[in-house]
């Protein structure tokens, strides 16, 4: 008895001691995993947030616009007052007269330079955007690589040594022409709000300068309010010029969901991070004594065991929201996900590789 238990106690030893490995390659593959996972989705996550703040530059650029066509509708409410007082003029309304000579001679010369001033404003807005948005494509692709890396190999190391990152540009172009106009003269605003109502604001601001300058003469009640909203839809595209191919929209046949928004990480572990030679150790302990059967399966084995130290990962960034896709760049509802990655569902397997597809089933993450 006590023969027999010395040997059950040693099979009981092995035992143990090989489910022990497979705890430690277990934890060892998550950790992996979870760097893979974690470099994806910070990638896709940055790349979210630039297209956030292409959006917010797209805004900035309209916003700015809307001061350009305000000031530009207020040279035509000026010399619409200049007109309205050049009506009551006579013999026993002189004031009207003076009214009249008053806005042509100094008041429309007046809103015409404030709005060539307001104007190139907005182009130099416009130009120093297009190159940030530009710059910000360029520069986010190389952080995510970046990212990835250090993510991957100082966080997750051991065992992961070493990261591939496969990101690709953000699929932007100049827009021409621009939707700028679309937003200034819309009653609902980024938000979808009717509160926000962008055209009768800038009416509103357009009124307001004509009565500015119409004051110098006098004037101000010459300026007819009810003509704002008509004549700023009369400048905005008489001054679109300004702004056109400055803002940034999604590249023409890019789809949502396409490989354009798609990042795949590759992490690999280093030669000694994987415990699978002291596996191998204490599965030869507990088949001692028996012949290795593996035979042309060796091969195999031996490709599947490098197959370990490699993890692989999917995320991709994308617009949330069911709206037209010349709003992607206009509105700021830009996120980040984890994709499932697929052997045979185009994610790792070239076209064409006989075989791979029937991977499909067998690796899914």
């Amino acid at each position: 008895m006590m023969l027999l238990g010395i040997f059950m106690a040693t099979i009981l030893v092995g035992l143990l001691y090989y489910v022990a490995g497979l705890g430690e390659t277990i934890t060892y593959r998550e950790r992996m995993q979870d760097a893979a996972d974690t470099a994806a989705y910070g990638g896709a996550l940055l790349h979210a947030r630039a297209m956030n703040v292409i959006a917010l530059l797209n805004m900035t650029v309209a916003s700015i616009f809307a001061v350009g066509v305000a000031a530009q509708a207020a040279i035509f409410l000026v010399a619409a007052a200049a007109g309205a007082a050049a009506r009551e003029c006579g013999p026993f309304n002189p004031g009207a007269c003076l009214a009249a000579v008053c806005l042509t001679l100094i008041g429309i010369p007046d809103a015409c330079g404030n709005a060539d001033s307001k104007r190139s404003v907005a182009r130099d807005v416009a130009q120093n955007a297009q190159s940030a948005a530009r710059d910000l494509a360029r520069a986010t692709q190389l952080a995510a690589i970046g990212a990835a890396h250090d993510i991957t190999t100082t966080r997750y190391a051991p065992p992961v040594s070493e990261a591939i990152a496969l990101v690709g540009a953000i699929p932007i172009e100049d827009e021409d022409p621009s939707r700028a106009c679309d937003e200034v003269l819309s009653f609902n605003g980024p938000s979808g709000g009717a509160g926000d109502m962008p055209l009768l604001v800038t009416a509103d601001f357009a009124v307001r300068e004509a009565r500015r300058i119409a004051s110098s003469c006098g004037a101000e009640r010459y300026v007819n309010a009810g003509l704002g909203v008509p004549l700023t839809w009369l400048a905005c595209p008489m001054v679109r010029e300004d702004v056109d191919g400055r803002t940034q929209r999604v590249r023409e046949g890019v789809r949502m969901g396409g490989s354009e928004f798609q990042l795949r990480v590759i992490a690999r572990a280093g030669a000694d991070a994987m415990p699978l030679d002291p596996n191998q150790e204490r599965v030869s302990l507990l088949t001692w004594g028996q012949p290795d059967e593996s035979g042309g399966l060796g091969r195999t084995a031996d490709l599947l065991r490098d197959g370990t130290d490699l993890a692989v990962a999917q995320a991709e960034y994308y617009f949330d929201g069911d709206v037209d896709r010349g709003l992607w760049t206009w509105r700021m509802q830009w996120r980040a996900r984890l994709r499932r990655i697929r052997a045979g569902g185009g994610g790792l397997c070239p076209p064409g590789v006989p075989g791979c597809g029937g991977l499909e089933q067998a690796f899914i993450h």
